[in-house]
């Protein structure tokens, strides 16, 4: 018998927002074999959205965690997710270096 999982997805805007800024994903096997070797992930990333890009922030760093995942050679899926999760805050220090120099003052 197979290992199965079914998910879904639902998130909330809350009280103080009028747009949710979560992003959520998720990479499921298409085979057994992949099933074994990576099993699922679900991915979610709160957008934080102090400077009114969370929305951008959350969704490049999900994005970047699936990408890397499906992307890694990596065999221990400790080592796999830590490296996939530093790709996603690369990917959110991406956005803040460039909104500090859209917004760097000229002199």
């Amino acid at each position: 018998m197979a290992l199965g999982a079914r998910s879904g997805m639902l998130t909330d805007v809350g009280r103080r927002r009028q747009v949710n800024e979560d992003w959520c994903g998720s990479l499921e096997p298409t085979t057994a074999v992949e099933r074994e070797r990576r099993g699922w992930l679900w991915v979610v990333a709160d957008g934080v959205g102090a400077y009114g890009t969370g929305e951008e922030a959350s969704h490049a760093a999900g994005e970047a965690i699936l990408a890397a995942w499906q992307q890694s050679p990596e065999a221990d899926p400790a080592r796999c997710l830590r490296s996939c999760i530093e790709s996603g805050n690369r990917a959110v220090s991406h956005i803040a270096a460039s909104l500090r120099q859209a917004f760097r003052p000229t002199a």
